[in-house]
Order: C-alpha cells, then structure tokens, then sequence
C-alpha cells in the first residue's frame, strides 16, 4: 500500500494518487497474516472444559461465562453471556436475498418483473425474501479444533459440538409488500403461498474453553431451481446497543465484486447509522469486501460522536481495537467473505419506496456475512452484471461453505 501527498503549505497534506499492489496473491495466507491472533482465539488456557446439557427439547454448550441454547424444534440458536443474561447473537441462518438496487430491477415498475434481464423478479418468484428451515435434525457430537492449523497443540482435547442439518423452504410472495408495484403480480398468483424446496442447510457450532464459538455453515441449493443468486450467505442478529463496528476490510466506502477497486484494505470504524440512507429510495448498500476481522461491540463515549460513515482508524492492530471495550470479535477462517452491518433487514429496505417509510429495528442490529454476493452491473440504464461477477448455479458445484469464530471481548474475560 503506498500513498503520495503534496504538502505545498497544507495541513494536512493532500493525498493526490494511492495504490495497493496484490504481492502474492488476493487473500493473505492463514498461516502468515491471521496465526498470531487465531492462536490466541482458538486455543485458550482456560482449565474449564465445555459441557453439554439436555433438558428436554433443549440443549446448551456453556463455558467460560457463556451458553449456547439450541431446541430440537427450530434451527435458530441463541448465543448469552450467562454473567449478564444479555443475548449476543440470535438466529444465525442462510441469507439468499437482497433489496434490490435499480440495476436488479426497479421495484416501482410492475413491467420488469418478467423481464428476463431483470433478476429482481425472479428471486421474487423464487421466494428467497421469505426462506425458512424446515425438517429440522439436531445431534450432539464433539471436534478437534483447527488440529490442522496448530497440529502441535491440543490434538486430542475434542471440544463439544451440536451439528443441525435442514431442508431450506422458500415461500413465494408469502411476504407482502403493499404500495411496491413489482411485488404485485406475484401477490395475486399466490394466494396460497406455494413453497420450494431450494435445497439444504448444514451447521456445525462448536465452543472452546473459553466460550468462544467456532460456525461452520454449509448451503447446497438446488441447482437446477436457483440461478442467479443475489448473495449466498448468513445473518443474524445482535443487541441493538453494539453499535460501534472496528474491521480489517476494504473501505471506507461501500463496495461490490465490480466495483472495489477504489476501496482500500485497512482498519475501518463507525457508528452503525440509525437509519440507512445511502439512497432516497432505500435498495441494498453498505456492503464491504474483503473481510479479515470485524469487532462489533458497545460505543465508549468519545465514540458516540463518531460519523456514521466508516472513517480510517487511529488503531493499527486488533489489540489496541478490542482493549478496554466490550463486544464481540468476528475471525473468518477459510475465506475473505463480504459484510454488512445494518438496523434494518433486506425486506424492510424493500417494502420502503422512500427512507420516510424506513423501520428500522429498535431492538436489534442485523450482520450479515457473505461468501460472495452479486456484483452491481449497470442494469438500469446500461449492461446487466457481468457474467464473472454473478454467482450462478455452476458456483462450486452448487455448494457454499462459510466459517468463522465469534470471540467474546470484555465479557469478564482475560
């Protein structure tokens, strides 16, 4: 990364050309950028051993001050420091649909929800605004956590796991948008609300010694039935009160897997905006690629006056990012994914023609994480996305794999 200023008398300088040049290749290896802290996430001293309880339709992995609650009826868990009875994370699912932006097709026009070079139409028909989990299997089992990165270390201490496995439903038009005229003819076909059976939905949570979760997500769709995705990945929820976001990704600005180039990897904060208002008329926006960490925790008071736009950070390392706050640390382990941060869902952005009509959540924030979403194209008034930039149905033989620790910061923790 290298940057070139022209003082001439200014303060501060001004920046006239920057660049980042790709050394090796587009994602840092595991083994040289991520180890040290992997290290100290994944393998803790902490002398308690997880343990697991059943209660019925219930089961719980708790340790290090923390549980996680899963029931054998739904796919949700809920992740809680036990300290606090405060819920960090709920309902960590798939996430296949996005608001769509003009160039997916213009929700205020009825006439582009057959339009085959439209897609927001199709993920309509599809149904992926409304996906549930259903057929739900649950079982309790145990892993070696990350013997192959740290092979020397705790090869044999297995750590608890509940694995679920389930069909992904979709439900087409099941959601209403009342006053959005795309949505209108797939309201008046489906009275009933006829479901798909999209494909199939793995997770595996373990926790270590010290509560920290280790997610591994797996969706297989079905490839014949789903093109074109918007997204392929995960969301859930966090209290509405981590609204401060530290991370390691490209920025400050908003960017997509076609337009990124100007977005440069570094250490990003901001405050999570009380209202997304990129756009008069709210669409999909604030994603980020690139993704090496991210903190999401609870603003200190010299942060509440922060802007809501993601500004360079002072702090150049995780240490000085996390030190003294309260929060959670979000660590990928295969990939580089995509992210975002918002108060409001992908359906609440939709149903909204204009940011007036906005709803934002006043309990939650909403994180979604990405293995790859859809590039932007120029749809509305030029080409659609181009191919390399969509995720089709060929994409890794129709599976997507995404994992990641989630490390408790503050809690009472060392």
């Amino acid at each position: 990364d290298f940057r070139v200023f022209s003082n001439g008398g200014r303060t501060p300088a001004l920046e006239v050309a920057s660049e980042q040049i790709q050394v090796s290749s587009c994602r840092f290896n595991l083994d040289t950028h991520m180890l040290p802290y992997l290290s100290r996430v994944m393998m803790c001293e902490a002398p308690i051993y997880p343990e697991v309880e059943r209660n019925g339709k219930l089961i719980t992995l708790s340790s290090g001050g923390f549980l996680v609650n899963f029931t054998t009826a739904s796919a949700d868990f809920e992740y809680v420091s036990s300290n606090s009875s405060q819920t960090l994370v709920k309902g960590l699912r798939p996430n296949l649909f996005r608001a769509g932006t003009d160039n997916d097709g213009v929700k205020q026009l009825e006439t582009q929800f057959d339009d085959q070079t439209k897609p927001l139409g199709q993920w309509l028909s599809l149904g992926l605004d409304c996906v549930t989990l259903e057929n739900v299997k649950r079982e309790v089992s145990s892993k070696v956590l990350c013997a192959d990165v740290f092979p020397e270390r705790d090869t044999e201490k297995e750590c608890p796991s509940v694995e679920t496995e389930a069909t992904i439903i979709s439900w087409p038009g099941k959601v209403t948008y009342d006053g959005i005229a795309m949505a209108q003819p797939l309201k008046s076909q489906n009275q009933e609300h006829i479901q798909r059976k999209l494909g199939s939905w793995k997770q595996t949570v373990t926790m270590n010694s010290d509560g920290a979760l280790y997610v591994e997500n797996t969706i297989t769709l079905d490839g014949s039935l789903v093109k074109d995705l918007p997204r392929w990945g995960v969301e859930f929820a966090m209290p509405r009160s981590m609204s401060h976001n530290s991370f390691l990704a490209r920025g400050p600005h908003e960017n997509y897997a076609d337009r990124h180039m100007s977005a440069h990897i570094g250490v990003y904060e901001e405050n999570v905006p009380e209202c997304p208002s990129t756009y008069v008329v709210p669409q999909e926006q604030g994603n980020r690629m690139g993704l090496n960490w991210l903190f999401i925790s609870e603003p200190r008071l010299d942060e509440n006056s922060l802007s809501e736009k993601a500004t360079l950070s002072a702090k150049k390392n995780i240490d000085d990012v996390v030190s003294g706050k309260q929060g959670l640390l979000l660590l990928p382990t295969s990939t580089h994914p995509e992210f975002s941060v918002s108060r409001c869902t992908d359906t609440q952005l939709f149903r909204a023609r204009h940011i007036n009509e906005l709803n934002p959540s006043k309990d939650s924030i909403f994180v979604r994480i990405d293995a790859a979403q859809r590039g932007l194209g120029t749809g509305s008034c030029g080409p659609q996305t181009l191919p390399e930039y969509q995720i089709n149905d060929d994409t890794e033989g129709n599976t997507c794999k995404l994992s990641f620790w989630i490390k408790p910061i503050g809690f009472g923790d060392k």
